[in-house]
């Protein structure tokens, strides 16, 4: 019901990845790294070799900065929307769009396993209680449909980081 509020979401789920390469650099970058290679989820390895996640960080800064409640539960909920006590559906669409751009090489840069679209039924599930066009379709109808404009997305980004758009 609020776009922007979802907009300033999904600029702020992952603010948790800045405290961790700000704090402890060298450590996050191995836990990336390792990620990267080993095509996992990075809050999986940052979790096992960290001992916490960017959504613990990045839960710290929010309180930290006073942020909305509503902020803070996206942040810490994104990887876990049904631990969302408070606003669940907004936390189920950014946790479906992080999935999103993670499968489409938009999130770290690379191929994740195993892929990130293939178990959301229950975000998707959550997703539709708060928002009733989700119940419309299928999450696997939703990625395919929103295929072609993940496709334009990924162009967009690819040519703003090779400068032709500067």
């Amino acid at each position: 019901g609020d776009p922007e509020k979802a907009y300033l979401a999904g600029l702020l789920h992952d603010i948790g990845y800045i405290v961790n390469l700000l704090v402890l650099p060298g450590e996050t970058k191995a836990a990336m790294e390792r990620a990267r290679r080993d095509h996992l989820f990075a809050g999986e390895v940052e979790y096992s070799d960290l001992g916490f996640t960017h959504c613990q960080t990045g839960e710290i800064l929010a309180r930290q900065w006073r942020l909305a409640d509503t902020m803070v539960e996206v942040i810490l909920c994104h990887h876990e929307p049904a631990a969302a006590t408070q606003n669940r559906g907004l936390v189920a669409i950014v946790s479906l769009a992080d999935r999103l751009c993670r499968a489409s090489d938009l999130g770290l840069g690379y191929p994740e396993t195993p892929d990130p679209l293939a178990a959301c039924a229950d975000e998707w599930k959550l997703l539709a209680e708060h928002c009733p066009m989700a119940d419309e379709m299928s999450w696997s109808e939703f990625v395919k449909e929103s295929a072609s404009y993940v496709g334009e997305i990924h162009e967009l980004v690819v040519g703003l980081c090779a400068g032709s758009y500067i």
